[in-house]
């Protein structure tokens, strides 16, 4: 598992051995974040160095990955570890020279960064300060169809329902974990029971019902997702993740699991009666079962 360095700037001898450095926000790691990682790994294995990435904590923003999935998916890539700074006042007011002087310190030989990367206070430190001090690559900006690629943008496609594009951006399906907890166990009634996920901190999908998988064990099932308020029974103050697992029997009760969104299906309607309600839940389970099986 990744391991935490320090939220601090603080600590003068954090390294002993010399460091690849990969600098950048990382909320979400699309395919432009994943890019920009390989170099990385590539200048860390040709120095024979550790591979670090170093990303920024910020409190109020909702999260394309929880803490746990980013570290996964960063000890895929082969990141050695992973060091994070909270954005706070006080750090916004860090000069570009003592966060030069920081990275020293901790025995950075090498930084990968993209294009755009500003530091500093106001960001007056560019990309040519750190070419000045280390041996740096920047790596040109990923584009499709000559939009950058962002985790802004992916955050908006996710809140309007475009998951497949949001999906093709991030370059794997957008992932909801969590603790399964007792409902009111309306689905079981209406004949589609469910899992409940709280969507805690994560950026909400816009609400409706949409095809996904379901990981149990390290299999993977074809699933029918639900996120919104409830606005047929028993309206809900917040919204929620209910998922019906096709072909799966079992008590998931206070068990981690995994709903990966692969497209959305319908918007949330209220439904005039429940009988209403049950033919729309079958219609869009055979639409998933025929578009995904």
């Amino acid at each position: 598992m990744i391991k935490y360095i320090s939220k601090q700037l603080n600590n003068n001898s954090l390294f002993n051995a010399p460091i690849t450095l990969a600098i950048g926000n990382f909320n979400g790691l699309h395919i432009g974040h994943q890019l920009l990682i390989k170099h990385a790994y590539e200048m860390s294995k040709n120095n024979k160095t550790l591979l670090v990435v170093l990303t920024f904590i910020h409190p109020l923003q909702k999260q394309i990955l929880s803490q746990e999935q980013l570290e996964r998916k960063l000890c895929d890539f082969g990141v050695d570890f992973l060091f994070q700074i909270e954005f706070t006042d006080e750090f916004k007011k860090v000069t570009k020279n003592s966060f030069i002087q920081f990275l020293k310190k901790i025995n950075v030989q090498n930084i990968v960064i993209g294009e755009d990367f500003r530091f500093g206070y106001l960001k007056e430190g560019t990309t040519m300060d750190l070419k000045k001090n280390f041996h740096t690559l920047i790596v040109p900006l990923l584009k499709i169809n000559n939009q950058k690629v962002s985790t802004s943008s992916i955050k908006q496609l996710l809140e309007n329902g475009k998951l497949e594009e949001a999906n093709m951006l991030l370059g794997y399906e957008y992932e909801i974990e969590g603790i399964v907890k007792k409902g009111l166990q309306n689905g079981r009634k209406l004949g589609f029971p469910t899992i409940n996920l709280s969507l805690d901190n994560y950026v909400i999908p816009s609400y409706g019902v949409y095809a996904s998988h379901v990981n149990i064990d390290n299999k993977t099932y074809l699933a029918m997702s639900y996120i919104g308020k409830h606005k047929t029974i028993d309206s809900l103050d917040y919204a929620i993740l209910e998922t019906n697992i096709f072909n799966f029997k079992g008590n998931l009760y206070d068990k981690i699991v995994k709903v990966s969104l692969i497209k959305q299906i319908a918007i949330d309607n209220k439904f005039s009666t429940i009988d209403e309600l049950k033919d729309a839940l079958r219609k869009y389970q055979i639409m998933i079962q025929k578009a995904f099986n």
